[in-house]
């Protein structure tokens, strides 16, 4: 494969609650500055069931990233559509943040609410109500799992015929990979601008943004590592060669983006005509 799977900071099980949860409240400002709901909608749109109420699952949400908006939007631009109206988004995460749960699910909207218990996204096993569509999505995040959880991840999808959408932000195309490590000091100091506007801004992060910036230092490191960990148009095609199914259709794209071309992942189901 061509990515390299090194290790970012908030992948780390003993990684502090307020470094993972800093790292990730930047990122979904940088998916409101970079209008990456604007994609997403379109995307996501296209792949909801037709007729049937539905239920998104979005895995390893973090501090909920862009998809709160992108349902929201969709909710919103066509209410006398079944679907749309019905449309329900389950924010899920291997570590959830108590305060991050608490307030999405402490806000008025009944249809987006965040799963406090851990959720693995290569072993989805949560309860959808009755009568109501599943479908999975993974935002900026399918990078995080090494090869056999990645596999996993899309042949858990195929086993349970769910349609899925995987978004990167970086289709990983741009040679050569020191390329990305010269990323790390500009991503320093984007780090602090992106540290300035990025709310809560409690004391901790405040401190350890700058006075102490151990916030911009590892989101240098995350920025850097993501892009060289991220799975290829080829790589997909590695991973999904051994789980390839007749009931099941992956379709991997490269489409341009604002500065760097975004990779697309859709999974459906095939329906059985016999």
């Amino acid at each position: 494969m061509k990515r390299l799977h090194l290790f970012e900071f908030e992948d780390l099980p003993n990684c502090p609650r307020w470094l993972r949860t800093a790292i990730t409240d930047m990122l979904a400002l940088i998916h409101r500055w970079f209008s990456t709901a604007d994609f997403l909608q379109q995307e996501l749109t296209s792949m909801l069931p037709t007729g049937q109420p539905t239920t998104i699952i979005d895995l390893c949400s973090g501090s909920g990233g862009p998809m709160p908006e992108v349902v929201q939007r969709i909710r919103d631009s066509v209410s006398d559509d079944a679907v749309a109206a019905e449309l329900k988004l389950q924010l899920t995460d291997l570590f959830p943040n108590p305060s991050t749960v608490q307030a999405i699910n402490s806000n008025a909207s009944d249809h987006i609410t965040f799963h406090h218990e851990p959720v693995d996204a290569t072993a989805v096993d949560l309860q959808i109500e009755p009568a109501r569509a599943e479908v999975r999505t993974m935002i900026c995040s399918f990078h995080h799992m090494p090869p056999e959880k990645a596999r996993a991840i899309l042949a858990n999808a195929q086993r349970d015929h769910v349609p899925m959408l995987i978004f990167e932000m970086s289709d990983n195309t741009v040679p050569p990979k020191w390329l990305w490590w010269v990323a790390i000091l500009p991503n320093f100091f984007f780090g602090f601008w992106v540290a300035i506007f990025t709310r809560p801004m409690t004391p901790i992060r405040f401190l350890f943004s700058f006075v102490v910036p151990i916030i911009p230092i590892c989101f240098a490191w995350e920025g850097a590592v993501s892009n060289i960990r991220t799975y290829g148009e080829n790589d997909f095609r590695e991973l999904l060669a051994p789980i390839q199914s007749e009931h099941y259709q992956w379709t991997v794209k490269s489409v341009p983006g604002q500065m760097i071309n975004h990779l697309v992942i859709h999974g459906r189901p095939i329906a059985d005509t016999r």
